[in-house]
C-alpha cells in the first residue's frame, strides 16, 4: 500500500472540480464544501492512490467511501485493496458507498459488493456494501 497517501489540506483545493461534478449527479451542490469541512475537521479523510482520489468517512458500522474519482487511468483492484486496508487498519469491517452511476454494478459485483436501491435528495442511487 505504499502508493497510498493522505493528502495534505492544500491538496483539497484540487478536489473542488471533481467533487462539484459528483455533487451535481446526486443533486447536492454543497457536497464539495461539506466534504472539505469534514476533512479539515478530521471527520473524513482525503487520500490518493496512483491516479485515483477518494474521501473516506469513518462511521460506527462502516467506512463510507464518500467520493472516488480518477485523474487518469486507475487500477480498480489496487484502489479497492487500498480502501479495504485503510478500513481494516481502523478496525472497521464493512465498506459502503453510494452511486448514481449506471453500469457500475458490473465492477462492484465483481469486487464482492452487494447492492440495494435508495434515494438521495430525490435522485435514485444504489447503496453498495461489502463485509471485509
Amino acid at each position: 500500500m505504499s502508493n497510498v497517501y493522505l493528502c495534505q489540506p492544500a491538496e483539497l483545493a484540487h478536489a473542488i472540480g471533481p467533487l462539484r461534478a459528483i455533487g451535481a449527479r446526486v443533486n447536492d451542490p454543497d457536497l464539495p464544501n461539506t466534504i472539505l469541512k469534514a476533512c479539515l475537521n478530521k471527520q473524513a479523510f482525503f487520500f490518493a492512490c496512483g491516479n485515483a482520489r477518494f474521501v473516506l468517512c469513518p462511521r460506527p458500522a462502516a467506512v463510507l467511501v464518500w467520493a472516488l474519482w480518477a485523474i487518469g487511468p486507475a487500477d480498480h483492484a489496487e484502489v479497492g485493496a487500498a480502501i479495504e486496508s485503510l478500513a481494516l487498519e481502523i478496525g472497521v469491517t464493512r465498506l459502503e458507498f453510494w452511486t448514481a452511476r449506471r453500469g457500475f454494478d458490473r465492477v462492484a459485483a465483481r469486487h464482492g459488493y452487494l447492492s440495494r436501491p435508495d434515494v438521495w435528495r430525490g435522485v435514485p442511487v444504489t447503496v453498495w456494501s461489502k463485509s471485509l
